[in-house]
């Protein structure tokens, strides 16, 4: 599924099948400063994604609040764990991560994307996920993935 965010540092999950931008409008000094992954990140559905730890060879964690939940509770904060590419001469850095939903359903998300910067410095994550849902057998695989 299609989506993207933009930072404030400020990301989420958003309805399935549709689009999710994450992004911000942080600046800085120097170019090489921007698309690190670290900070508060939010989507276009209000979620959050916070990026605690970016470790030197790109492995990064931190934590999901997700306002858009399988059971239509509340917000719910979820861990996740992800790596990222280092900024290279062929464009803006690729990654990937996991959120484990396992506070409010057996379920797991796994985003893959790539950061941004246009001309004016905002940073976006435009990213695909996919989720995958415990069902009870194998004969219920075929609705466990959206």
């Amino acid at each position: 599924m299609p989506c993207s965010c933009t930072h404030s540092r400020a990301c989420g999950s958003p309805g399935v099948g549709q689009q999710q931008g994450w992004g911000g409008d942080r600046e800085y000094v120097a170019v090489f400063l921007q698309c690190q992954l670290s900070g508060l990140w939010r989507n276009d559905q209000d979620s959050l994604m916070e990026i605690s730890v970016l470790r030197d060879n790109g492995d990064f964690q931190g934590q999901y609040l997700t306002k858009v939940t399988l059971s239509g509770g509340c917000a719910q904060i979820s861990p996740l764990r992800g790596a990222q590419q280092q900024l290279g001469e062929e464009g803006w850095p690729t990654f990937a991560f996991t959120v484990r939903w396992d506070n409010f359903s057996n379920a797991s998300t796994a985003f893959v994307g790539q950061c941004f910067v246009d001309a004016g410095g905002k940073e976006t994550l435009s990213t695909m996920w996919l989720l995958r849902e415990a069902v009870g057998s194998l004969e219920e695989d075929w609705k466990a993935t959206r």
